[in-house]
């Protein structure tokens, strides 16, 4: 299940920062292979391993809400950029030595 995956995740995650030699021994309890929970780790980052099932109002609103939060960080960005822009455009007015 999802929850299971992102359990051994989460798991995997403490190990790497309290002891990474334990995460063989982890994964072998388990019955994992490291493919298995590389390929989770990519899904995860991809954001295909999802808390809700596909389709259901939950899984949409969590989607949505993840490219609200990038879009704003875009927009963010391009309203930096912008100001630069116009910091230039008067300093280039201001300037003497362009007149």
């Amino acid at each position: 299940t999802v929850a299971y995956k992102l359990s051994v995740l989460s798991a995997i995650a403490k190990l790497k920062k309290d002891d990474p030699t334990q995460i063989g021994a982890y994964l072998r309890s388990e019955g994992l292979f490291s493919k298995t929970v590389e390929r989770w780790q990519q899904e995860q980052e991809q954001g295909l391993l999802n808390k809700h099932r596909a389709g259901t109002v939950a899984h949409v609103r969590e989607v949505m809400t993840a490219e609200n939060a990038k879009l704003k960080r875009q927009l963010a960005a391009t309203e930096k950029k912008l100001q630069q822009a116009e910091l230039l455009i008067d300093l280039q007015k201001k300037s003497p030595i362009l007149q």
